[in-house]
Formats: C-alpha cells, sequence, structure tokens
C-alpha cells in the first residue's frame, strides 16, 4: 500500500470513530458511511473491501495504544502492571467515548473469516504475559493458567466497560475500575 493509500485510509477511518461517537454504531451502515464521508460506494470498498475490516480495525486500535502507550510503562511489579493495563482499559473506552464502546463491547466475537477476540491479539499475549510473569516470580499463585487468568481478567473488564457504556457514560469509569478491580485482583493473587 502507498503512503498516499495509507493517510487517506487513515483519515477516513478517523472519521468513521468520529461518526461512530457521535452517532452511535448504527452509523456503520456503509451507504450512510460513504454520504457523511463524501466518498462513492465504490471508493468506500477499495479502502475498506469488507465492512467487518472496521470492526478488526477497532480491535487493533485497542492492540496498538496498548503496545505503544501502556506496555512500555510496566515495571517488574506484575500486579501493579495489571493495575495499570485495567486502568488503562478503562480510560482507553472513556477517550473513545460511550458509542464507540458500545459498538466496540457489542461486535461479534467470531464475524465469519476471522477471529476479533483471539490469544493471538497483542493485548491478549501482553496480559497473559503478565500473569506468566507475576507466577514465575510467586506474585500470582492461584491454581489458574496464565491463559485462564488472562481470559477473566477481559472478561471483568469488558463488563465494567459494557456497563459504563449502557448507563451513558454516567460514571467515571477509570475511578470505578480502580476501585473495584483489586477486589478481583486478590483472587487472582490466590
Amino acid at each position: 500500500m502507498t503512503d498516499k493509500y495509507q493517510a487517506r485510509r487513515s483519515a477516513l477511518l478517523k472519521q468513521i470513530y468520529q461518526l461512530i461517537d457521535e452517532e452511535g454504531y448504527e452509523a456503520l451502515r456503509v451507504r450512510y458511511l460513504c454520504g457523511k464521508l463524501g466518498v462513492s460506494t465504490g471508493a468506500f470498498y477499495h479502502y475498506f473491501p469488507e465492512k467487518y475490516e472496521l470492526h478488526r480495525m477497532l480491535y487493533e486500535r485497542v492492540d496498538e495504544y496498548f503496545e505503544q502507550r501502556v506496555q512500555p510503562c510496566f515495571t517488574e511489579d506484575e500486579a501493579a502492571n495489571l493495575l495499570l493495563f485495567a486502568g488503562s482499559y478503562a480510560g482507553y473506552c472513556v477517550q473513545t467515548g460511550v458509542a464507540a464502546t458500545r459498538c466496540f463491547m457489542t461486535l461479534p466475537l467470531q464475524p465469519e473469516g476471522g477471529q476479533l477476540i483471539s490469544d493471538r491479539r497483542p493485548i491478549s499475549q501482553m496480559l497473559t504475559a503478565i500473569f506468566e510473569r507475576g507466577k514465575a516470580k510467586g506474585q500470582f499463585v492461584n491454581p489458574y493458567s496464565a491463559r485462564e487468568c488472562a481470559r477473566y481478567t477481559m472478561v471483568v473488564l469488558r463488563g465494567f466497560c459494557s456497563d459504563w457504556a449502557k448507563r451513558d457514560g454516567g460514571y467515571d469509569l477509570v475511578d470505578m475500575v480502580r476501585r473495584f478491580f483489586p477486589i478481583s485482583l486478590a483472587g487472582l493473587r490466590g
């Protein structure tokens, strides 16, 4: 892909995310998007061959955020890393907005042609690695595998974020996660 193609695709994607935030997931109808973006349907499909690709890109955006902004802040204390991960996940949802979070939380898990929630995704590998390192250091001594702990953690975090989005962002999500996630952490420590 050329730089010009990538730049145009990124600009369109930024507009799409803004529409999702302003108008909700329903804004992802291709014809509606084309009208709002001022592009033909053919041009839209040139940049996004399938609507599913927009869903995948929502997930990739989270992965990039965690790889670039969160992981570099990790320390040797895996429990602290887990709390940072949880607070950052909540912060990411707040940053992207209620409507985008609603969209993100309700996307199909296994649409045709791919899997959006996977142990192979960078965010999943990062979280599993926290538990692997924490178990090796004796910081997490529960009987569950690192992968099981990571999956449980994501279920809890998605629950917090989904509740926040369903309540139209009516409370401080980051504060809520910081206050109540340690309850889960206590169980994960063993």
